[in-house]
């Protein structure tokens, strides 16, 4: 997919997603600080753990890295329902 591609509504979803990845990533945090004390989890227990609940990688999944995130976030930025969800 080009980036020229991508709409300013197709960039909303995928800004809602990262929103609610993050959320949902804050979330599993405090769930795996309690684990963590509660179970004296070693380093690769925890890897473990984190690895089998982490959730999908928003950019991945649109299939796009960091730098084409920035482009994108460039060409739209300045869209009146995008500026709020970035800010």
């Amino acid at each position: 997919m080009s980036l020229e591609s991508i709409s300013p509504e197709q960039f909303i979803v995928l800004l809602d997603r990262i929103i609610a990845s993050q959320r949902q990533c804050k979330a599993l945090m405090r769930v795996l600080s309690d684990e963590a004390i509660a179970k004296e989890m070693s380093y690769v227990d925890m890897y473990d753990r984190v690895r089998a609940i982490q959730p999908e990688d928003p950019l991945k999944a649109f299939g796009l890295d960091m730098d084409q995130f920035g482009e994108l976030l460039h060409m739209h930025g300045a869209h009146q329902d995008i500026r709020p969800k970035v800010l």
